[in-house]
């Protein structure tokens, strides 16, 4: 059962979803139920961001759908800070972490990527099928897509246009809007899964897809799409997400490629961060290095065996099996799975990566063990 919202967003709305929070006998399924206590209602159910942003703005998410696996989604960067005696605790929980001390940013020296390279994990491209490193930025100083109104959404778009003719792949790409996207660009884009979906409850629910498809878009090469590609998710959950999808390259030149780009966007402009946090997101469950690096692999022993999930988490991954294509039959030992970092919060870039290095050469060594026996 979900809570039904008024226009009202202040103080006396915060109180009457609180009492119908906690007397809905779903809400204890939440990860509000804990934290959201009448003392944090009491402190912050007057606060407001700098951008406007209440305690109703926040929890709206979690109110609404009481499995969401977080609950509460920030409107700007404020409202970390703003609302932390809810967001910490949450955060908190959902990272299994006791302390919230984020490292500073680091992609690892020159020696320590080539170290992974010459590790040398699939050589023959027996297992690895596709890399794809992706990174979320929202822009310092502009509010989250959830409190963004036409006016904002629309400086957003213009300021993340600009950004990317920085990126170094920029002079070959163009930006395609939602409402004028080109019909190769978008057969290409949705033939490999890759187009701006608004099809997540949670997200949905929360505002994440407020106003969509307006002032969103794609800045890339739709040639690049069928083999390799670099593109920026422009205002879809956070302002800015940018994608580099290597089929033909090692992990580790996909990773530099990412570095790079990610350095030359922070030269011109300024992200949304806080001590102890990392980079923020309008989802917390993203927030820290806001990293995700994924593999496409073929293991078709391993992905058989019923505890194949276990395996994968013990390695500080998560895994995912590819649904084909509509209308394509995959024989058994063709099917994908999609393998990426169990964390994102409270490591570095360059140990994100060199735990998914160590976890795939685990993961590629039970499959070896496999195919030896008969």
């Amino acid at each position: 059962m979900a809570c039904c919202f008024g226009e009202d967003t202040g103080p006396a709305e915060a109180e009457r979803l609180w009492k119908i929070f906690k007397s809905n006998p779903d809400s204890i399924k939440s990860p509000l139920y804990k934290h959201f206590t009448k003392e944090i209602l009491d402190e912050l159910k007057k606060v407001k961001t700098t951008f406007g942003g209440t305690l109703v703005h926040q929890i709206k998410g979690g109110m609404t759908n009481m499995d969401d696996p977080i609950g509460v989604y920030a409107t700007d960067q404020d409202a970390y800070t703003a609302f932390a005696p809810l967001y910490d605790p949450v955060i908190k929980d959902y990272f299994q972490v006791e302390e919230l001390n984020h490292p500073e940013t680091a992609y690892g020296t020159f020696e320590e990527v080539t170290e992974l390279e010459n590790m040398n994990l699939d050589p023959t491209g027996k297992y690895i099928k596709r890399v794809c490193i992706e990174q979320r930025r929202n822009l310092e100083g502009h509010a989250f897509v959830s409190l963004q109104n036409k006016a904002k959404r629309e400086a957003v778009e213009r300021i993340v246009m600009r950004l990317c003719k920085h990126l170094e792949w920029s002079s070959c790409s163009k930006y395609d809007s939602m409402l004028k996207q080109h019909e190769d660009f978008y057969e290409l884009i949705a033939r490999d899964d890759m187009v701006m979906k608004a099809d997540n409850k949670y997200l949905q629910d929360a505002g994440g897809y407020k106003m969509y498809p307006w002032q969103r878009g794609i800045w890339g090469n739709p040639r690049q799409l069928l083999d390799n590609a670099q593109y920026v998710y422009v205002n879809h959950e956070d302002h800015l997400r940018l994608f580099i999808i290597e089929n033909n390259r090692k992990l580790t030149d996909c990773y530099r490629q990412m570095s790079r780009d990610i350095v030359n966007l922070r030269l011109h402009h300024f992200f949304a961060k806080r001590k102890g946090l990392g980079y923020l997101t309008f989802s917390p469950t993203n927030i820290g290095t806001a990293m995700r690096i994924s593999v496409r692999v073929r293991l078709p022993k391993l992905s058989k065996q019923p505890d194949f999930a276990e395996i994968c988490e013990t390695n500080n991954l998560y895994c995912q099996k590819v649904e084909p294509a509509k209308d394509v039959v995959v024989e058994p030992d063709d099917i994908l799975y999609e393998l990426w970092n169990k964390h994102k919060m409270g490591m570095t870039e360059i140990d994100i990566l060199r735990e998914v290095v160590k976890g795939l050469e685990k993961v590629f060594e039970e499959e070896k063990n496999l195919e030896g026996k008969k």
